[in-house]
């Protein structure tokens, strides 16, 4: 993981980094808007959404990610300043998905709802074993 910590994020939540060249980005402002009116879908995932911006700060919900976190995210991610990446990371600490476009909400439920991990949870939500 990055300088971040966020391996203190590890076996807790799953991750969900949205790399932009600006906040004004087209497949960024998609992406955020496809979030909405999801709140509980992606809190029941236990899903933490980081957003980096190769041009300034990044943000994690309401906290705000120093310029120089934002770079050191990028360099350690490998992701081109000049285009819109989406990592998500499971609770195990792996990249499970790392697309350079815009992802549709459903897709990225469905790839979380696969994982064993989820699946463990969901049945124990259910009453199952």
């Amino acid at each position: 993981m990055n300088d971040l910590k966020l391996v203190r994020f590890r076996w807790k939540y799953r991750l969900l980094l949205l790399f932009s060249p600006s906040i004004d980005d087209e497949a960024y402002l998609k992406q955020i808007e496809s979030f909405q009116g999801k709140e509980a879908e992606i809190k029941d995932r236990d899903l933490i959404i980081f957003r980096f911006f190769s041009n300034g700060e990044g943000f994690c919900n309401s906290d705000i990610i120093p310029f120089e976190e934002v770079k050191r995210s990028y360099q350690d991610f490998h992701i081109n300043k000049d285009q819109f990446n989406i990592l998500l990371i499971g609770k195990d600490g792996g990249v499970k998905m790392h697309k350079k476009q815009y992802v549709q909400t459903y897709i990225i439920f469905n790839i979380i709802d696969q994982m064993p991990m989820r699946q463990n949870e969901m049945r124990r939500k259910s009453g199952g074993f």
